[in-house]
């Protein structure tokens, strides 16, 4: 479900069979025993260096100088805990299937004024706010201790507002022939030759029908 490089360089890989280790070569260690029903489903560093994982129902764990470390709180355990996010503040923000949940930076569990929706996405922006993609509720944003929810129609009303049809281009990588329809369906098509040339003094590769056939 999820895949994280950190700072110094560390894979981390999620999932049912969570684990660590290096990319080049790729070399991982579980990071649970064999048989553990632990899911993980998100992960984020921190500040302080700490990689967070949030589970499926089995709560959150710390990693820390080659140790893992499970956050003591109830109220994690039959969570489901789909994204994690730090704001300026050096607080742990918790997305789940019931709703946010937020630690302090002693991580000291705080009350949230978020209804219980369920949160898929969390984001913490330059600005300090906080941008909680929540299922069937919209996106909301945290900022100063208040709540403002964005609805799809507010979000229709900004682009109508701020984006201009005509000049948007879309740029397509391909052959014609990969399409259903032609392009020209849709609006005007400018060609585009995108080949790269054989450096002067270099022969490429004769072409074979295999290659002809895979487009190189």
């Amino acid at each position: 479900p999820c895949v994280m490089e950190a700072k110094a360089g560390t894979l981390w890989v999620g999932g049912e069979y969570a684990a660590r280790g290096t990319t080049e070569p790729v070399k991982l260690e579980r990071l649970f025993p064999e048989g553990s029903e632990v899911v993980v489903l998100s992960m984020l560093e921190d500040s302080k260096g700490r990689v967070w994982l949030g589970t499926s129902r089995h709560g959150l764990y710390s990693w820390q100088e080659g140790k893992l470390t499970k956050l003591t709180d109830a109220a994690l355990e039959n969570r489901i805990i789909h994204a994690l996010a730090e704001d300026q503040a050096g607080q742990l923000w918790l997305g789940t299937h019931v709703g946010l949940m937020c630690y302090d930076a002693g991580l000291r569990h705080k009350a949230e004024a978020l209804p219980e929706y369920e949160v898929r996405c969390l984001l913490t922006d330059q600005h300090g706010a906080l941008w909680i993609g929540t299922t069937g509720n919209g996106l909301v944003r945290a900022r100063d201790g208040r709540f403002e929810t964005l609805t799809k129609a507010d979000i229709l009303q900004a682009a109508q507002r701020h984006l201009r049809p005509e000049q948007v281009q879309i740029l397509v990588v391909g052959k014609q022939a990969d399409f259903d329809k032609p392009l020209s369906t849709f609006d005007t098509v400018q060609t585009i030759d995108i080949t790269i040339p054989v450096p002067a003094g270099e022969k490429g590769p004769e072409a074979t029908a295999e290659t002809l056939a895979k487009g190189r």
